[in-house]
């Protein structure tokens, strides 16, 4: 390891391959393999979920992740503390001055026979009481945020130790300022559509603003899912949300194997029954015990490797 330091200056990050060989002493014999490593300058990570929409729906409920692992993906031992998530809304300055349309504001304005840059108006920045969240077991943290109806950005920043991790969130664009939106109620849901629509339906909402619906828990829905919602203002506006969340994968076709003896002499016969879902293509593999010869003490440790 030092010796890589003193070759790179800056590892992390870098990967290197690793070349094995192992020599027979007897028959001089020798064997290699190799295999690739990447080293990281911090032993943890952590990120917004990359599912999570970019845009926000002012007066309506955000809710996002924060994935707090290892580098190679699996969570921190239990319990590994709070991140602490900080949010800044950012509302429109209001001036005296003549109030410009949006279209005004957009476009560049010319000064001496110059175009010059557009013009945006400028934003005031609120900061928001932190949010301390517990990293639970899987380490996926949530949070929600409810931004005001003139928030016109949100900015988040999430700080867990030595890491830091930032979001910004954009005001979602409707001319008449309804917004529809779908949330996930169930933490481990197994749905998926593989790009093809597996299940519509339609809600009627005249009377009501929310409403809540299941979806039947299929193999082929797995590993990922994405609903969408919509509907047709009289205007004809459409207004729209989707969701995406991840699956949990289970096996559809359960396969069972059961001898008719659980022991048997050399060269005796012996039965096999399988057991699987009908039409079901079934491979069997017998493997000879010898290769349990080689256990625990006849490993090669790092330390017999000069």
């Amino acid at each position: 390891m030092e010796s890589l330091r003193q070759t790179f200056h800056y590892i992390s990050l870098n990967t290197f391959e690793i070349l094995a060989v192992v020599t027979e002493t007897l028959t001089g014999h020798s064997e290699n393999a190799t295999a690739d490593i990447t080293f990281y300058y911090r032993s943890k990570k952590m990120q917004f979920s990359e599912s999570l929409p970019n845009v926000f729906k002012p007066g309506l409920i955000y809710t996002g992740f924060i994935e707090v692992f290892k580098q190679d993906d699996t969570p921190l031992p239990y319990p590994s503390g709070n991140v602490t998530l900080h949010q800044f809304f950012y509302v429109k300055i209001k001036d005296n001055i003549k109030q410009k349309t949006i279209n005004e504001v957009d476009e560049p304005v010319t000064i001496n026979g110059f175009m010059s840059v557009p013009v945006w108006e400028p934003l005031e920045e609120i900061k928001m009481p932190p949010l301390i969240l517990e990293i639970p077991v899987n380490g996926i943290v949530r949070f929600d945020i409810n931004p005001f109806i003139n928030v016109s950005q949100v900015s988040l920043k999430a700080e867990y130790k030595d890491l830091i991790a930032d979001l910004l969130l954009e005001k979602f664009d409707s001319p008449s300022n309804t917004y529809v939106q779908v949330r996930l109620l169930t933490s481990t849901p197994k749905i998926m559509s593989k790009g093809a629509i597996l299940t519509r339906g339609e809600f009627d909402m005249r009377s009501q603003t929310t409403r809540s619906f299941t979806l039947p828990m299929l193999h082929d829905y797995s590993p990922s899912a994405r609903i969408v919602v919509h509907f047709v203002r009289t205007d004809g506006e459409i207004v729209a949300d989707a969701l995406n969340f991840d699956v949990d994968i289970f096996i559809e076709n359960e396969v069972s194997i059961l001898f008719n003896k659980k022991t048997a002499k050399p060269g005796e016969h012996i039965s096999l029954k399988l057991k699987a879902d009908p039409g079901s293509d079934v491979n069997v593999l017998a493997i000879d015990k010898a290769v349990l010869l080689l256990k625990s003490g006849n490993d090669i440790t790092p330390k017999m490797v000069n």
